[in-house]
């Protein structure tokens, strides 16, 4: 059995691929009191004494989560990576790590945008989430060890249902408000329950790129989601699209599908599973956080 240590273990991905894999490898959670990611000593300590086969790395310093300036959580999640990326070899075999469909530029990426386009430009100024996850998958193309399975939008289960779309639809519908579509874009969601599977493939298996698209190859407007939600749950479409069109946030996922054999879930199957598990935990959600 594989030794997996997963950082961001109590985050939304994480979490849900500790969930995922419990019982078919071995798991290394550390939180963030447990072990600094940002401190190298430590890091090889402990990486030492785990001895783990493959570091799965999830965690990721958000402005959006703590009170710290932009400039800091670039740092941080950089001084995380490199930490790590230093003792591939050494200290454990392999990383996986999910670098973001920001890379590409936000404002410069393409519909349905294939990997090699990445590099054709530079995240914008102000956009210091997108700077880190480039640096990081620049360095990732020229070190051995190191996959980047890049994501574009994911949900599901323990996502921060206040500010993510899909979540945050679906329980102002099952509170009765009305839901807000504020921009309506054409996003390509993953399930966040297809994510593990394909992350075991790069586990088990020495794959023929560095970097992969890991997406649906199918994209959804916001108001059509709205929509699916309204459906699913048998109440009234009551939508408010603000602001009507957007670029597009997709990604071409050949270069996946055609070296691995992939399935993902329909948006439907999964907007009512998801649908479900708030069910049951509607009382605990602050109606005023919506």
């Amino acid at each position: 059995m594989k030794r997996l240590l997963i950082t961001g273990a109590s985050g939304f991905i994480g979490r849900n691929l500790v969930e995922a894999f419990e019982g078919r490898y071995e798991l290394v959670t550390p939180g963030r009191f447990e072990l600094d990611l940002g401190d190298l000593a430590a890091v090889k300590e402990y990486l030492k004494l785990k001895k783990p086969d493959v570091l799965i790395h999830c965690a990721n310093s958000s402005d959006t989560n703590r009170n710290v300036s932009k400039g800091s959580f670039l740092a941080e999640n950089l001084r995380m990576f490199f930490a790590l990326e230093s003792l591939i070899g050494d200290y454990y075999e392999k990383m996986i790590y999910f670098g973001s469909g920001a890379e590409y530029g936000k404002n410069h990426c393409l519909p349905r945008v294939e990997e090699d386009y990445f590099g054709q430009n530079i995240p914008e100024p102000g956009d210091e989430y997108g700077l880190a996850k480039y640096v990081m998958a620049k360095h990732a193309e020229k070190s051995e060890g190191i996959i980047n399975l890049r994501l574009f939008g994911v949900f599901g289960k323990y996502e921060k249902w206040s500010r993510r779309f899909i979540s945050n639809a679906i329980l102002r519908a099952l509170k009765g408000l009305p839901l807000v579509v504020r921009e309506n874009k054409a996003f390509d969601y993953l399930w966040v329950e297809d994510l593990a599977p394909v992350v075991k493939q790069f586990i088990e298996n020495k794959p023929r790129h560095k970097t992969y698209n890991v997406c649906t190859g199918k994209t959804c407007e916001l108001k059509e989601i709205a929509e699916i939600v309204c459906e699913v749950l048998g109440v009234a479409k009551n939508i408010e699209v603000l602001t009507d069109g957007g670029a597009e946030y997709s990604g071409g996922n050949e270069r996946l599908t055609s070296e691995f054999d992939i399935d993902f879930t329909d948006m439907e199957i999964a907007i009512r599973k998801l649908s479900e598990y708030y069910k049951e935990r509607i009382d605990e959600i602050d109606e005023n956080l919506l």
